[in-house]
């Protein structure tokens, strides 16, 4: 009688342990049992369980609409009829984004520090760390900073 399939993936993990990239892949015919297998080995070993086919989907699902947004950026200009797809694809690359407002009296104020005389690099460590400031914690590429009255 054949092992379990879980019992073989099982098996296989006590042996990647020792490998250097520790990837374990599992490759079957639909239908042969692969999720319920690996549903089973997550509940036996705690072993983190990831269906890849999902993560690759929607992955490339956000591709899409970077595709439209970057031929936008590459144009520089706004289709004369932007279609619905168009639209959906600009909202979901600007959720990403997170904006930061500074007032320009408060960006004076760090800059100037109490009105004393600056060179270009203590003026540039002043201005790093106010960024630093508006940005700890937050995700770095994602940020945009808007300037406000």
């Amino acid at each position: 009688m054949a092992e379990p399939l879980a019992d073989r993936v099982i098996k296989r993990i006590g042996q990647a342990a020792e490998l250097y990239h520790r990837l374990i892949m599992l490759v079957a015919p639909a239908g042969a049992g692969k999720t319920a297998a690996l549903q089973d080995v997550h509940e036996r070993t705690a072993a983190p369980l990831v269906n890849v086919k999902f993560v690759v989907a929607e992955r490339l699902l956000k591709l899409e609409p970077r595709k439209l947004v970057n031929g936008l950026l590459k144009k520089r200009t706004l289709p004369d009829d932007p279609d619905q797809d168009f639209i959906h694809a600009l909202q979901e690359v600007l959720s990403e984004l997170t904006k930061i407002s500074v007032k320009i009296a408060d960006l004076r104020d760090a800059l100037l520090s109490g009105n004393s005389p600056a060179t270009p690099a203590e003026m540039r460590k002043r201005f790093e760390e106010y960024l630093d400031g508006l940005t700890k914690g937050k995700e770095p590429g994602k940020e945009r900073i808007m300037l406000e009255e």
